[in-house]
């Protein structure tokens, strides 16, 4: 009987940590044991359930990442110190480089914070059905935009001039669905036609962020009515 318990006994990997969201080099600690005891074998542990002393807590990452944000977009990346961050999150810069490392990896935090975040801009686009309402709603989006989003695409904005970095268009996402509204709708050439509207788009939505941009509601009276939508 004891004989039979032990041939029966399973070992198992339990990975416990502060996954937000999983990286690189927890992956490949995954990986590893996934090879030493079998994927079915492997956990990985984490919680959502936090309370101020618990190493779980991830409240002192996200205001780590809105100050930086926010000091980013206003300041520059060069002009920025992770100290400052540090003073304006109200952390010790010891604790922006426990969660980050360096100043790069805070960048690429924010960074992910910003496409996540814009990303929800899209959200509303896919109950809609039908192509004139759906491309009305698009061509809305920049005029529309929150402040908490114009916050993000200052910061892409001024990041792809300052570091050289590339920066992909935010409407990126959507390109496809609106040359399909155009297909929809019987355009002769839809993806030239997407590419130009997407263009104009951005540079309302540049234009939104530099200035106050007084006469935007003209700007979109007058989309709406080249759209006819």
């Amino acid at each position: 009987m004891l004989l039979q318990e032990a041939l029966n006994q399973r070992v198992i990997a339990i990975y416990p940590g502060r996954f937000q969201p999983m990286g690189k080099h927890h992956f490949t600690a995954y990986k590893h044991l996934v090879s030493k005891f079998g994927a079915k074998n492997v956990f990985v542990a984490t919680s959502n359930v936090t309370g101020d002393k618990s190493p779980f807590n991830f409240n002192e990452k996200k205001k780590i990442i809105s100050a930086a944000l926010e000091m980013f977009s206003e300041n520059g990346y060069k002009g920025t110190a992770t100290n400052q961050i540090a003073k304006k999150a109200k952390v010790s810069e010891g604790l922006i480089f426990r969660h980050f490392k360096n100043k790069e990896g805070l960048l690429e935090g924010v960074l992910g914070e910003c496409e996540k975040n814009i990303s929800k801009i899209f959200d509303p686009l896919n109950d809609l059905k039908h192509p004139k309402v759906l491309l009305k709603n698009i061509i809305s989006i920049p005029f529309n935009t929150s402040k908490e989003n114009i916050t993000y695409c200052k910061l892409l904005n001024k990041l792809k001039w300052e570091v050289g970095l590339e920066v992909k268009s935010i409407f990126e996402p959507i390109k496809k669905k609106v040359e399909d509204v155009f297909e929809l709708m019987k355009y002769e050439d839809p993806r030239s036609e997407a590419e130009t509207l997407l263009l104009i788009l951005e540079g309302v939505m540049s234009k939104v962020i530099l200035t106050k941009f007084e006469s935007k509601l003209i700007v979109l009276d007058n989309l709406i009515k080249k759209y006819n939508v």
